[in-house]
């Protein structure tokens, strides 16, 4: 009876490490996917969160960048420039102006003409533009006029 014993002491000697150890090898799988799955859940919440608050954060991004010295100094120098070539462009016109009522007849004058006209009136366009954009807008010098004056002489786009 003492060998019976010690048999099926040995028997399940031998049956309870291979039990044991796919049970830990099942539980292991089972915590991988449970990990696996938590980590993909808080991916997913932490988008979710992302996606509603966009909104709040692109208007609170869009003022940083709209008051960073480096935008600052670009618009109101860029505001300056163009206002400067506009005021340019429309003397150069000018000039052309009167060398065209001179020779009427030039046809290359009078594409010059045409082609100075097309291109001040490009740059008033992009002032004028400029000077409604939310980056550029607060920027401009006080003595630089809000939109171009088509009226004053000396930005007017006229021969």
């Amino acid at each position: 009876m003492a060998d019976e014993d010690c048999d099926d002491r040995l028997d399940r000697f031998d049956r309870r490490p291979v039990s044991t150890g796919a049970a830990a090898i099942g539980a292991g799988w089972i915590w991988a996917v449970l990990i696996v799955l938590g980590i993909g859940a808080i991916g997913v919440l932490l988008w979710t969160f992302g996606v509603f608050t966009s909104g709040i954060k692109g208007a609170g991004d869009a003022e940083v960048y709209k008051n960073s010295a480096a935008n600052r100094i670009r618009a109101q120098e860029g505001f300056e420039t163009l206002y400067q070539q506009i005021k340019v462009a429309d003397r150069n016109l000018t000039m052309t102006a009167i060398q065209l009522s001179a020779k009427p007849d030039s046809d290359k004058l009078s594409t010059e003409a045409l082609g100075q006209q097309q291109y001040c009136n490009d740059l008033v366009g992009q002032y004028d533009a400029k000077a409604r954009k939310f980056t550029q807008a607060e920027f401009r010098a006080a003595d630089l006029p809000h939109e171009i004056d088509m009226n004053d002489p000396q930005t007017d786009c006229k021969g």
